[in-house]
């Protein structure tokens, strides 16, 4: 779910809640979401990759498309009217799972096998690189991707969604801010690679599991590759496990107890009134955590190193990118 914005924080819609996410980035390659500093995306959280390069920005003259890879495999992009490239991907199991089990409203609209040629819209787009793809189409369409049934597996052999009548918004709900895709504009090759504009935005599956090595976003731009890489938590972070995170972190510094209590006083009024219904409620856990940050930004240098108040800083910024918005 992507705002591609540079540099500055930004929100996206996740079914549940707004998900504060930022950008990190090389010379050319952008993804959200990435939380500062830590990296980590979780879930069946989507993640925007994005290719600002000026070799390839070019709207009205064909270009080819930008060599980026997901752990080695290969991730396709479009180009947008604004001359940028951009791709959508997520963890398999978990997008499946969030879809068809969790009962949340997530919504990522059908699931096609990687041997699905249904993207093609001139050019042979293939995703045989993937483990699958979601795409949103209506409701009464003839497609045969799966709506999700797990188990067994939901995308067997047999969907391979290599026809359509009617794409188009069955209710995939998991992306915002959708950029728009580049016409053929006389080149003949919609978003420069021949993609049914129709099915824009599609999301990429990959084998991205708990505890593995997360996701290596690699642009290979003549001149040396460009990396980003993503830890990745199967569990979305609670608003009680990261506030509590940060108690530990107040708590592990050896400070006296006087200040230690004064630092813990806006944290606990959190975690007192986590089940409060009031609807006010993140706002007011928001103001709590810049409470707690002004807290520190009090004793550093004083009762509190300047490098850990740095750190509790860090900690609890990282934690309202993913609650407040």
């Amino acid at each position: 779910m992507a705002k591609f914005i540079i540099p500055v924080i930004i929100s996206v819609i996740i079914i549940g809640g707004i998900i504060p996410l930022s950008f990190s980035s090389n010379s050319n390659l952008f993804v959200t979401p990435e939380i500062e500093q830590s990296g980590i995306f979780y879930g069946h959280q989507v993640v925007g990759v994005m290719v600002v390069d000026s070799d390839i920005s070019e709207t009205d003259e064909a270009k080819g498309e930008p060599d980026v890879t997901v752990n080695g495999k290969t991730l396709r992009m479009i180009q947008s009217v604004d001359g940028n490239w951009y791709g959508y991907f997520a963890s398999r199991d978990h997008a499946i799972f969030a879809d068809g089990v969790l009962d949340n409203g997530i919504n990522f609209g059908k699931f096609c096998h990687d041997s699905t040629l249904i993207l093609d819209g001139a050019n042979n787009v293939d995703v045989f690189d993937t483990v699958g793809i979601a795409i949103d189409v209506s409701s009464n369409s003839s497609v045969e991707g799966s709506d999700v049934k797990f188990p067994p597996d939901p995308i067997p052999s047999t969907a391979t969604c290599d026809s359509i009548d009617n794409p188009g918004s069955v209710g995939m709900n998991v992306i915002d801010d959708i950029p728009p895709i580049n016409p053929d504009n006389g080149i003949g090759y919609a978003g420069q690679i021949g993609l049914n504009p129709e099915l824009w935005p599609f999301i990429q599956l990959y084998s991205i599991q708990d505890g593995g090595l997360g996701a290596f976003i690699q642009y290979n731009k003549g001149g040396g590759a460009q990396t980003i890489h993503l830890d990745f938590l199967g569990e979305f972070p609670s608003t009680q496990g990261l506030v509590e995170s940060i108690v530990l972190e107040v708590e592990d510094k050896s400070l006296s107890s006087k200040v230690e209590m004064k630092l813990l006083q806006p944290l606990e009024k959190i975690l007192k009134n986590l089940n409060d219904d009031n609807p006010k409620n993140d706002k007011n856990i928001c103001k709590s955590l810049d409470v707690f940050i002004n807290k520190v930004k009090s004793q550093a240098g004083k009762q509190i190193s300047f490098n850990d108040a740095q750190d509790l800083i860090d900690s609890t910024n990282q934690t309202k990118q993913i609650i407040c918005n």
